[in-house]
């Protein structure tokens, strides 16, 4: 279910959404709601690994080579290609959503 869209000035906040370039502010919770102020992806580039563990077992995983932090406004968040970046975990080339505009 989408989230309200938080579209106002950041207070104090040097992050900008990655696609639409807007400030974002953090997401505030009070005792019976939330207001989402942006989505952060931590992401990027995976390759598989494995961990020996004492037992002679092993632990097969996928290990973050280069993390990307990725964060969007509530209203860039409901767009399917942001969601496909979320879906894949960051691991698109460019690492960033489509669309950003250059500040």
């Amino acid at each position: 279910m989408p989230q309200p869209v938080a579209r106002g000035a950041a207070a104090d906040s040097s992050e900008h959404c990655a696609r639409c370039g807007v400030a974002v502010t953090v997401t505030r919770h009070t005792r019976t709601d939330a207001m989402v102020g942006s989505y952060r992806l931590h992401g990027g580039p995976t390759e598989a690994a494995t961990l020996a563990l004492d037992d002679d077992a092993t632990v097969e995983y996928r290990r973050l080579v280069r993390p990307v932090l990725t964060v969007v406004c509530p209203g860039c968040f409901v767009e399917p290609e942001v969601r496909a970046l979320w879906d894949t975990w960051g691991e698109e080339s460019s690492a960033r959503p489509a669309g950003r505009r250059d500040r």
